[in-house]
């Protein structure tokens, strides 16, 4: 969370700096308007490409691999198995939200669906079952 704080504050002082720069230009005439646009547009483009591939950046999972096919035939949803794939590795709903981008309260929605799904109390249990059952 705190890197994307940084970003978009480091995003944040370029606007400004590109504002301060703009009202600097047109003072002293050295640019003319028209190159002056397509700058800021070509800077507008590529900050807009940079944040794209951080926001869409593929996570990579540490070692936990969900069977699909099991997966499905257990009727896990998608944000199913990658709670299920967060608890396995031991983080908590706090953690499992902050990773995921969710609230605390619909991760124990998913945690609750996982575990009567696997038929389990605990999450312990439900790692358990889930391995006998073949989804890990």
């Amino acid at each position: 969370m705190k890197r994307i704080v940084f970003r978009f504050g480091l995003l944040a002082i370029a606007l400004m700096l590109l504002v301060e720069l703009s009202k600097y230009s047109l003072t002293t005439q050295s640019f003319t308007n028209e190159i002056l646009a397509v700058t800021l547009a070509a800077i507008f483009i590529g900050f807009g490409i940079l944040i794209g591939k951080l926001l869409n950046k593929q996570k990579v999972d540490e070692g936990v691999i969900l069977n699909k096919k099991r997966a499905e035939e257990l009727d896990f949803s998608v944000r199913e198995s990658e709670v299920f794939a967060e608890m396995i590795k031991g983080k908590s709903n706090k953690e499992i939200g902050e990773s995921l981008f969710i609230s605390e309260s619909t991760v124990k929605t998913h945690v609750s669906n996982v575990l009567s799904k696997l038929g389990a109390k605990r999450r312990t249990e439900a790692i358990k079952n889930a391995q006998t059952m073949g989804l890990i």
